[in-house]
């Protein structure tokens, strides 16, 4: 029963790992101060006049997944990553709010697809909001705090191998055939819940203008609980219905910026860790199982039987499951080139590796290697308004799956019985974002 827990494919705000834009919109990152540095280190909440932004991002994608020896399968959609912050100084302290979708994205491939048992529909969403303090120490040194609250989301719908279900849950000899349409069937997982955590940030200016900034996001749990439907044959009017309950912790992360004059320019130099471990497992438990029929013969059954009151569902069941996730370092470099008073450029590279290993990757939790080549641009059109203009153009390498752990062919009791992920995955994603930056 691992499909309880096998998220969809993530296009997240985070630098690395589920993840493809960054926290904030495109002119956002640690080194900035004010409301466009918040969501990486609450030390910019102590801007030097008040300021507020509004970013409207979008991630665009195509997704495709070539399962061995089946057609291949390609999906597009658009994401939005939103961002509004603001921020404003009170004497030496700072005081700033947020709001964004760090960590989210979905899937809708065909019903009738080879990858059908591993996703047909999915999304998965954290909407975060943070509360930011900083305090100016010195000249030279800011440090801050925030508080920070989330919303998760997860909804997931795919195909079920009721046989190789319940081979895996039961000693049946023979077993019951993998191959037969009739019990083939689909299960569906709509739950929800909020968790909260908190940021850490620093940041220090050197006599020289160099700046050197550092900000920590803890992991944020949330608790989550919803329903659940299985439904074991796509040709009997039979379901069974349930509560289900889990958590999704997210990721812990640390970043490092410094920025360096060259000339009349300024080097950004960042590097992160990004920590997915607190999701490599995942516990789930479905309660309350009822099963229904539209059928009158079938429902009279299970009245006369006594089926929804027997132990058997009262009991429910607890499924632990290892998802693999790891920690991974990401790194990059922009440049701030002024072009007059109003106007500066800023080219960026970036790189983020992955954290979902070949042996628990497939098309409902796909993460990739990729380059993120930016160019962005900002205007000051009057004294308090500021607007830019990021486009991020990924380049993300194909992964090709050999060794996945799942598959029928697995072992009965590991509870690992889809039909095999092995095959080939790519992806390509652009994202445009426009920002909005006013300051009094």
């Amino acid at each position: 029963m691992t499909w309880l827990i096998l998220i969809t494919a993530a296009f997240a705000s985070t630098g690395s790992g589920l993840g493809l834009t960054p926290l904030g919109g495109g002119l956002a990152g640690i080194s900035e101060p004010g409301a466009l540095g918040l969501p990486s280190t609450p030390a910019a909440a102590r801007p030097t006049r008040p300021e507020m932004v509004v970013d409207a991002g979008a991630n665009m994608y195509t997704f495709g997944a070539t399962l061995k020896g089946e057609d291949r399968e390609e999906i597009n959609g658009i994401v939005p990553m939103p961002y509004v912050g603001m921020a404003a100084p009170i004497g030496d302290f700072g005081i700033g709010m947020y709001a964004m979708i760090p960590y989210g994205g979905g899937a809708e491939f065909s019903p009738r697809g080879a990858q059908r048992f591993h996703a047909i529909s999915a999304s998965s969403f954290l909407v975060e909001a943070g509360l930011p303090l900083a305090y100016q120490a010195s000249d030279w040194l800011t440090v801050g705090a925030s508080f920070r609250v989330g919303r998760a989301s997860l909804t997931k719908n795919t195909a079920m191998n009721t046989a190789a279900l319940v081979n895996s849950k039961a000693e049946m000899d023979p077993p019951l055939p993998t191959d037969t349409d009739l019990l083939i069937g689909s299960q569906a997982l709509n739950i929800s819940g909020f968790g909260a955590g908190y940021g850490l940030g620093i940041s220090v200016r050197m006599p020289n203008e160099m700046e050197i900034h550092l900000g920590y996001r803890s992991p944020m749990k949330a608790t989550m609980s919803g329903t659940v439907e299985l439904i074991p044959s796509n040709d009997l009017q039979l379901s069974a219905n349930g509560s289900a309950t889990g958590s999704m912790q997210f990721a812990r992360e640390v970043e490092l910026g410094v920025v360096t004059p060259v000339g009349n320019t300024r080097l950004i130099m960042t590097a992160g860790w990004v920590d997915w471990s607190p999701l490599a497992t995942i516990d789930v438990g479905v309660r309350d199982l009822q099963i229904d029929s539209d059928d009158e013969t079938m429902a009279a059954l299970f009245t006369s039987t006594g089926l929804n009151e027997s132990d058997l569902l009262a009991a429910g069941t607890d499924i632990h499951n290892d998802l693999g996730h790891t920690h991974v370092f990401h790194g990059g470099a922009a440049l701030g080139i002024p072009l007059g008073e109003d106007w500066e450029a800023r080219p960026a590279a970036y790189y983020s590796p992955t954290t979902v290993p070949d042996e628990t990757f497939h098309a409902g939790i796909a993460d990739f290697v990729s380059w993120d080549l930016r160019l962005s641009g900002s205007y000051a059109a009057t004294h308090w308004l500021t607007t830019g203009l990021s486009i991020d153009h990924f380049i993300i390498r194909t992964r090709t799956i050999r060794t996945s752990g799942l598959s029928l062919d697995n072992d009965a009791s590991s509870g690992r019985v889809l039909p095999s992920a092995n095959g080939k995955y790519d992806m390509r994603a652009t994202r445009i974002g426009l920002s909005l930056i006013a300051r009094k």
